[in-house]
C-alpha cells in the first residue's frame, strides 16, 4: 500500500509495475519481517521527506530495500545504545570523562555527556580541531620519514649505479 501510494505520489513517468511491487514486498518480508506497521510508517514517511536521499522522482527496489536497511541498522543502534545505557545504569559504571573528552565529547561538571535535542551526546569541535591537528602533525612525520628513507634508497641506487657503471667508488 506504501510503495503504490509513494509510486502515485510521485507520479513516475514509468511507474513500477505490479510484478515490481510484488517482488518488493517479498524482498521486504523476507528480510524485514521483524518490522511492525509502524516502523513500516516511519520508513516510508522518512522516504518523503528525504530522510534517506533524494528520490529524483524514481523508485525501484534497490532504493526502497536500501532504505529498509537503514532504519534497522538505525533501529539497532539504538537498541542497543539504550541496552549499554542500561546495563551501565545497573552497575552503577559511569564513562570516564576524561577518555570522553579525549574523544571530543562535551562532558559536564559530574563527567556526564552533554546530550542535544536529538539526546545524542553534543561534540566538542575545540577538541576535534586539536584532534585532528594533533593526527596531521603526525602524519607529516610519518611522510617526512618516509620521503627521506625514498630519499636515501634513491641516493644509493645512483651510487650502485655509478659504481657499475664506472668501477670506481
Amino acid at each position: 500500500m506504501h510503495i503504490v501510494a509513494l509510486d502515485i505520489f510521485l507520479k513516475q513517468k514509468d511507474g513500477l509495475t505490479i510484478e515490481e511491487i510484488e517482488l518488493i514486498v517479498d524482498e521486504i518480508m523476507s528480510a524485514y519481517s521483524h518490522l511492525t506497521f509502524a516502523d513500516i510508517n516511519v520508513i516510508f514517511r522518512n522516504a518523503k521527506i528525504g530522510k534517506y536521499g533524494d528520490l529524483y522522482q524514481q523508485l525501484s527496489c534497490a532504493k526502497i530495500i536500501r532504505w529498509f536497511e537503514m532504519y534497522a541498522n538505525e533501529r539497532a543502534d539504538k537498541a542497543l545504545d539504550e541496552s549499554l545505557r542500561d546495563e551501565r545504569a545497573e552497575n552503577g559504571i559511569k564513562p570516564d570523562p576524561n577518555t570522553l573528552r579525549g574523544l571530543g565529547y562535551k562532558v559536564d561538571e559530574n563527567g556526564n555527556p552533554i546530550l542535544d535535542e536529538r539526546g545524542r551526546p553534543m561534540l566538542d569541535k575545540d577538541v576535534i580541531k586539536e584532534n585532528n591537528d594533533k593526527r596531521k602533525a603526525i602524519d607529516e612525520e610519518r611522510k617526512r620519514k618516509i620521503q627521506w628513507q625514498i630519499d636515501k634508497d634513491n641516493g644509493f641506487m645512483k651510487w650502485k649505479a655509478e659504481y657499475l657503471k664506472t668501477g670506481k667508488l
